[in-house]
């Protein structure tokens, strides 16, 4: 072989050995920082981070057979010196058994997979645990989502949506106390009773907070009507309701005599009246169809005690001492046409829901007087439209690991709200748990 040819084969060997090194260093490799995850009973996401151990690049995706397992994203681009990461969340109302083992897998478009073991330590409970006290709670009937205020560390309204099964959390900037929904569904507004003395102004459809607005006055209660308009009811300040503008935050004051304070007000159903408890059992009704409200009239006849609901087709009130005013709204003056009673074994009314589709009435009853953030009674009774008690819903316990325990324990719920959906398929029960209550809430929802 002469010299000639043996530098052209040593050249092609060069060539062959850094074409070789090159594919190498181009080729990409999945690195998944976890293989291996454990979720206490409070944990409910984790984070995965991808790196490319190579110099070139894939795509990836991530999967999982099972329904209680969701993704920040699904997929990204993974290169060099790039990583990539995604969580991994539980869907804790859809694993109703004792704790599993599951996995995910994530894979590349160079054919490289990893899998991920995941151990998920769960309570063989159906609810959706919620992890902060409940201040208020209202329901959006409009688009089916439950409205929930919050003061834990701070202070924020949260929205469960039913139909997408999934919270949205809108922070607010002052502490709050009352909440009240509009009839449709565009706004809530919420409102404190101490001396920060302001409306917060919540847009639903655009799942943001749209401004906080000063007014004179503590809030003992507020309501929230179709339009522009909502109407507070303060508290220590005696014979006045307040308007609010929330195109402007103008607040306006008026006075009408004896109706006391500390009023308790709801919206009736026909949009034109709001109805209010005040004190000495009095029953007031205000006429808002115009810019400036009106008192209808007030009266101490009825057994009020400071408390009331309306029935979704506007001919009742209920009162906390289980009577029923039948009343025709139409009428001019005072319109309550006859008294009944509510039976049952408590001696109190704690909260009432009515499923007008269904025409039937979700009763929460309670015999603690000077019940504030629940009932203290661990089920729903369900009554007709005669008001014949036909059913029983027994709310289910909580469950928890307790400080020196390997197992977990069960305490019992207490109710604290009862909403029906728009359809009347779901009952949706808000209940608080009797053990170190303030932070153990629960949302409970009985498929009709």
């Amino acid at each position: 072989m002469t010299t000639k040819n043996l530098s052209i084969i040593v050249i092609i060997a060069l060539v062959i050995q850094f074409s070789s090194c090159k594919k190498q260093e181009d080729e990409a490799g999945l690195y998944v920082s976890k293989n291996k995850i454990e979720f206490d009973y409070d944990e409910n996401s984790a984070k995965v981070y991808i790196s490319n151990i190579g110099s070139g690049e894939f795509s990836w995706n991530v999967s999982s057979i099972d329904d209680y397992i969701y993704f920040s994203k699904n997929s990204g681009t993974c290169s060099k010196n790039t990583p990539d990461k995604f969580d991994i969340n539980i869907q804790r109302n859809k694993i109703n058994e004792d704790s599993i083992s599951t996995s995910v897998t994530v894979t590349t478009n160079t054919g490289e997979s990893q899998v991920i073991s995941l151990f998920i330590l769960s309570f063989p409970e159906k609810k959706i645990r919620i992890n902060y006290n409940v201040t208020d709670a209202e329901y959006d009937y409009i688009n089916d989502r439950l409205v929930l205020l919050s003061d834990s560390y701070s202070f924020f309204v949260e929205i469960y949506d039913l139909n997408e099964n999934k919270f949205h959390r809108i922070d607010l900037g002052q502490y709050v106390t009352s909440l009240s929904v509009s009839p449709d569904g565009n706004y809530a507004i919420a409102g404190v009773g101490s001396s920060n003395e302001y409306i917060s102004y919540i847009n639903l459809a655009d799942l943001k907070l749209n401004g906080e607005f000063g007014i004179s006055g503590d809030v003992n209660d507020i309501v929230a009507v179709p339009g522009i308009m909502s109407y507070i009811f303060p508290r220590y300040s005696y014979n006045e309701i307040g308007q609010l503008n929330l195109t402007n935050g103008n607040y306006s004051i008026y006075q009408f005599d004896q109706i006391g304070d500390d009023l308790i007000a709801k919206l009736h159903s026909s949009g034109l009246y709001i109805y209010a408890a005040g004190e000495y059992s009095k029953l007031i009704k205000f006429d808002i169809s115009s810019t400036v409200p009106q008192m209808v009239y007030n009266t101490s006849s009825y057994d009020m005690d400071n408390k009331l609901w309306l029935s979704k087709d506007g001919t009742k009130i209920f009162t906390k001492n289980k009577e029923i005013l039948h009343i025709n709204p139409a009428l001019p003056g005072e319109d309550v046409t006859d008294v009944s009673d509510l039976t049952f074994t408590d001696d109190y009314l704690y909260f009432i829901e009515q499923s007008s589709l269904l025409d039937e009435y979700y009763l929460i009853t309670t015999d603690n007087y000077y019940s504030y953030h629940s009932s203290e009674s661990d089920k729903i009774l369900i009554y007709n439209n005669n008001f014949t008690h036909i059913n029983t819903i027994n709310l289910e316990k909580f469950y928890y690991i307790k400080q020196g325990q390997n197992v977990y324990s069960q305490d019992e719920a207490s109710a604290a709200y009862v909403f029906s959906s728009s359809d009347g398929s779901k009952i949706i029960i808000i209940s608080m748990s009797d053990y170190n209550y303030y932070d153990n809430w629960g949302i409970e929802i009985i498929e009709k």
